[in-house]
């Protein structure tokens, strides 16, 4: 799998060096505009257009809404959006969340109005911890200080390091389903075992389900990878082709060799 393309490239970052991420930190845009509003379609592309102005304070690598989903950093670049930035990529869930009035409740942020877009935020979670070997597991504070990589929010990277005082997603944040979304594990509580941090192949067995939102994950994190194996597939069998070809060219040199010293034998016989 690859990285998606740059939709809106954000004005502000700190050059090359974010490779290899050791945790994907999760954000809450937090406009002040209340529920449903925040979350709103478009407003992925209206935080994107933001980052990209001159005088945005921050930036970061992906932003989700309910109906789109905005790139706006490329992964190897160090964005502006939870300090110590270095080796951390970030995502903006468009929505209220953290210690604010305005930030949502549980219930919205389960809501329809909103889960696509936290929805859409795990799935791409889940890509970027297989494709850069991040742990699928949720990190705290405690963890982060001690070195751990994974998956934590905003405020998380806050307690841990004390360089911003952020408080998103906030405490009614849904983090075990976010969490069964990332890891593809069925939200009604039947584990799929899809967990592993590496790319692999699923085999059904008879009985398994998955949710229309976590198949859909499951299918778009492993596309891509399929498709790197068949390139692989196709490669190797390019190099094995060009292979046999020089070595049937050897082998018709060798007979003809043979045929010269039998020859040039047959003549020396009295």
């Amino acid at each position: 799998m690859s990285e998606p393309p740059v939709t809106v490239r954000a004005a502000h970052d700190s050059g090359p060096g974010n490779l290899p991420p050791y945790r994907v930190v999760i954000h809450a845009t937090c406009p002040n505009v209340g529920y449903p509003a925040a979350s709103a379609p478009g407003t992925a592309l209206g935080t994107a257009r933001y980052f990209a102005s001159a005088n945005a304070k921050g930036s970061a690598h992906y932003v989700c809404d309910p109906g789109a989903e905005q790139h706006c950093v490329p992964d190897n670049y160090i964005a502006w959006h939870a300090p110590p930035n270095p080796h951390s990529i970030g995502i903006e869930i468009c929505s209220e969340g953290g210690d604010y009035p305005k930030s949502y409740t549980r219930d919205q942020w389960l809501s329809s109005a909103v889960w696509p877009a936290v929805l859409r935020a795990a799935q791409r979670t889940r890509e970027l911890c297989i494709r850069h070997r991040i742990p699928l597991v949720r990190v705290s504070a405690a963890n982060l200080r001690a070195g751990a990589h994974g998956i934590c929010g905003h405020v998380d990277v806050s307690h841990a390091y004390g360089q911003s005082s952020h408080s998103d997603p906030g405490s009614a944040f849904p983090w075990a389903e976010f969490m069964n979304a990332v890891t593809l594990s069925d939200t009604t509580g039947d584990d799929v075992n899809l967990s592993d941090p590496l790319p692999d192949y699923y085999t059904s067995k008879q009985g398994d389900t998955l949710s229309v939102g976590n198949t859909m994950a499951w299918g778009t994190a492993h596309a891509a990878n399929a498709r790197d194996r068949a390139t692989e597939a196709r490669d190797a069998a390019r190099a094995t082709g060009l292979a046999l070809g020089a070595m049937r060219g050897e082998l018709d040199e060798m007979k003809a060799q043979l045929a010269t010293i039998v020859a040039i034998l047959a003549k020396k016989t009295p």
